[in-house]
């Protein structure tokens, strides 16, 4: 700038009018709000693009939607970010599961991202269609760390949508071809990710392409779903890139979605659609020679848009999850029994899912979707696979903030690390971006609700782990993951290791807990186990039958005692015969949510089974206290007296 006022007609002062400038590309103007972009107030960044544009193109730049970018409040402190990885905490918690983000913009209204190696080096690079007129295709190359250079755009038809990569002229590289409104455009490769003139074919309207080899020569052919027919048009490869003529096959009404894969376990490419117009998905069975039989639908919610193939359920078929572009939002999984036969799950997402795909979010080896959800703010919801082999459950586990209204998605180990990541397309006007999400893993957890992840509450030391398992003590009690019996907050594990606690009979329970809950074992009040009185000899035994002579001696009965502890908060205990066997059972009351009853059986000398709960679906009686056990006094043969401690 020199020097002139912000709004000036020349605000940047090159001799030439601001609209002139816009208007003849020699400058930006993200919003389209007659500005030039370095001229606008509101670049917290200072890298010369305005706030405003950064968050509606590059969403995930403002995880926590307060219209300022994440890297301003970074620095701010307006977000935390306590581990330091550039991601403020309240956006780890909030998401399910966490990635490590980056924002590329195309420089026309970028719509669908497809993902493949462009020059050789072993990384997967992207290509990206711009839907504009006229069309183009923007070409993003991995520097083979998981970070792209600037857009390379090539020309193709106008308004291309969806894209392909494959080797298609049999030469050792990967080719990109695009569908757009009436054409599909066919770019080759010199191998080093550089493209000539774009190749051009005549087909009906199309939506969806997909290239796959369905005539077994071994070389690519192509497939596109015709959104405004009813049909697939397939062009065949002669062997070279040169392809024939479309062959139209009947598909059903409104074909959008498309997808190549062995559906019937014969060794040759079927093709699934979505039809946009029937709620369904045809299946389309390749009869091993490049005809297709007749196709067989399945049903599906309305607006069946993007296809993802994939085994889901781990039983070495391909399986399919279609996204259900609607304002009422689902997924629907079909589910294959191997011969082509599927059994249909829908799992709702928010509206508006425009694509999806397979990737194994959480490391444990079963594949998950990632589902894009066409608004603003661009979301993409993360479901996680729940189910086992042959028996997947899919469950919303979070969703990431993207760029908005994002199309596409692609899966592909951008950062050459072994696990697979996600590049988001999103289409917006003026400017168009990828987002890529490298390396997901769940979100830290904040089991304490104190807004902090729990990772950084231990190496702050705001939270104990005395055992070292990377849990907070106090989240392992409340959760009752780990036995806490005297109530402090610190596992009874740990009292006993670091000696806080003693355990004179080895039995992994502190002593004075022992004692709390079976007060019987110190019979004489003196805080000592009566057992480890005995064995250290501290009080002495005459008649062998485990009392200290003490005990006794002090009373006016001498009684044998056993306690059982019950699983829930004991209250009340009735004894009577339950099984037939002449000998009484004992029932108590259980005061907990939801309520029960424990039966403890009588092995008919007078010692008790574990206790076995029956629900009552409500709280019996009253009690605050922790932990509970009924306690059996033998008397004598003839009597038999009951007494609840706690």
């Amino acid at each position: 700038m020199s020097g002139q006022p912000l709004g000036s007609p020349d605000c940047n002062g090159n001799g030439v009018l601001d609209t002139c400038d816009i208007g003849a590309g020699t400058a930006d103007d993200c919003n389209t709000n007659g500005l030039l972009d370095p001229c606008e107030a509101g670049d917290c960044n200072t890298n010369a693009v305005p706030d405003s544009c950064e968050i509606g193109a590059l969403r995930f730049m403002d995880c926590n939607l307060n219209g300022v970018p994440d890297d301003c409040d970074l620095a701010s402190g307006q977000l935390a970010d306590c581990n330091t990885n550039g991601i403020g905490d309240s956006c780890e918690l909030a998401g399910g599961f966490v990635f490590d983000m980056a924002g590329y913009a195309v420089d026309q209204e970028g719509s669908f991202v497809a993902a493949g190696d462009l020059n050789g080096d072993g990384a997967p690079d992207l290509a990206s269609t711009n839907f504009d007129v006229p069309g183009a295709v923007s070409i993003l190359l991995n520097d083979g760390a998981g970070g792209f250079s600037a857009p390379v755009d090539y020309a193709t038809a106008q308004k291309p949508y969806t894209i392909a990569i494959a080797d298609l002229d049999a030469d050792g590289d990967n080719d990109i071809a695009t569908a757009s409104d009436f054409a599909v455009s066919v770019l080759f490769n010199d191998g080093d990710a550089l493209f000539g003139d774009a190749v051009t074919y005549s087909v009906d309207p199309s939506g969806g392409i997909a290239a796959a080899d369905f005539d077994g020569d071994e070389v690519p052919d192509l497939a596109v779903a015709n959104l405004l027919q009813q049909t697939v048009s397939i062009l065949f490869n002669n062997g070279n890139g040169v392809f024939g003529a479309p062959v139209a096959i009947f598909a059903g009404y409104g074909p959008f979605g498309i997808v190549a894969a062995d559906l019937d376990g014969d060794l040759d490419q079927d093709l699934a659609t979505g039809l946009t117009d029937e709620s369904s998905i045809a299946i389309l069975l390749n009869n091993g020679d490049g005809t297709f039989a007749n196709p067989a639908s399945y049903p599906a919610h309305p607006g069946g848009t993007m296809i993802a193939a994939a085994d889901l359920d781990e039983d070495l078929d391909i399986d399919l999850a279609v996204s259900n572009l609607g304002p009422t939002g689902h997924v629907s999984v079909l589910l294959n029994n191997g011969s082509a036969q599927f059994t249909t799950v829908d799992v709702g997402v928010d509206d508006w899912p425009a694509a999806v795909a397979a990737i194994d979010l959480d490391s444990d080896e079963d594949l998950d979707l990632a589902v894009t959800i066409d608004d603003s703010p661009g979301r993409i919801a993360l479901i996680e696979n729940l189910g086992g082999a042959g028996a997947p459950g899919f469950e919303v586990a979070g969703s990431m903030i993207v760029g908005d209204y994002p199309q596409s998605i692609a899966v592909a180990d951008f950062d050459v690390d072994g696990q697979d990541d996600l590049a988001a397309g999103s289409y917006q006007t003026p400017i168009s971006a990828v987002t890529l999400l490298l390396d997901p893993r769940p979100s830290p957890g904040d089991c304490n609700t104190n807004d902090i992840p729990d990772a950084c509450d231990l190496s702050s030391v705001q939270s104990a782990d005395c055992n070292t398992n990377g849990a907070a003590d106090e989240c392992e009690v409340a959760l009752a993951e780990t036995p806490d019996c005297n109530v402090n907050e610190i596992p009874d594990v740990c009292e006993l290791a670091t000696g806080s606690a003693s355990d004179c009979n080895s039995n992994a329970v502190p002593d004075d807990c022992d004692i709390d809950l079976f007060r019987f074992l110190d019979c004489d009040l003196r805080g000592i186990l009566d057992e480890c009185e005995l064995a250290s000899g501290q009080t002495t035994d005459c008649n062998t039958n485990g009392m200290p002579d003490t005990c006794e001696l002090g009373g006016s009965f001498v009684l044998d005692i056993t306690a059982y502890t019950l699983d829930q908060e004991g209250t009340w205990v009735a004894a009577g015969d339950l099984n037939g066997d002449g000998a009484p059972d004992l029932v108590s009351a259980n005061d907990d949510a939801p309520g029960a009853v424990s039966v403890l059986f009588n092995d008919g000398a007078g010692a008790f089974a574990a206790p076995m709960e029956y629900a009552t679906g409500a709280i019996l009686t009253h009690s605050s206290w922790p932990i509970w056990m009924v306690t059996v006094i033998r008397i004598s043969p003839r009597e038999t007296r009951t007494r609840m401690v706690r």
